[in-house]
């Protein structure tokens, strides 16, 4: 395992939100992938501006944060049904395996957000050579 959810009370399967309740977290879904290279994290944020992201690493912990706010313009009693979910979220991801940290990099683009997060090179691949006795 490389990588392990350490958001605390959160629920197994990412379901992070109560039914029209804009006061609670939400839990943006996330794509974690290992490469022989590093951790490529790809997280849905449909409606943030690049703005209003965060990502800090501290210690062995990649941390994202941000929030998503309802336009000036709409009205939450306008809606006869409200599903997309509004206000902060935070996500946390222990990292297992040692990484550059220095050399973590994000882009945004058209609501989704990528991480890519190289390993270090203690934790790269490498081919040992077998001498005869």
């Amino acid at each position: 395992m490389i990588i392990r959810y350490a958001k605390p009370n959160q629920h197994p399967l990412g379901l992070g939100w109560k039914w029209n309740d804009a006061d609670l977290p939400w839990t943006p879904r996330t794509d974690v992938k290992e490469t022989d290279r590093g951790i490529i994290l790809t997280m849905d944020l449909p409606g943030i501006r690049q703005e209003d992201i965060t990502i800090e690493f501290v210690e062995d912990t990649l941390v994202v944060t941000g929030k998503r706010e309802m336009s000036e313009e709409e009205s939450r009693e306008d809606y006869v049904r409200l599903e997309r979910v509004y206000g902060e979220f935070s996500r946390s991801f222990k990292l297992l395996v040692p990484v550059k940290a220095d050399d973590i990099s994000a882009s945004y683009k058209d609501g989704v957000l990528r991480i890519d997060v190289p390993k270090a090179p203690e934790a790269l691949p490498r081919r040992i050579e077998i001498t005869a006795n």
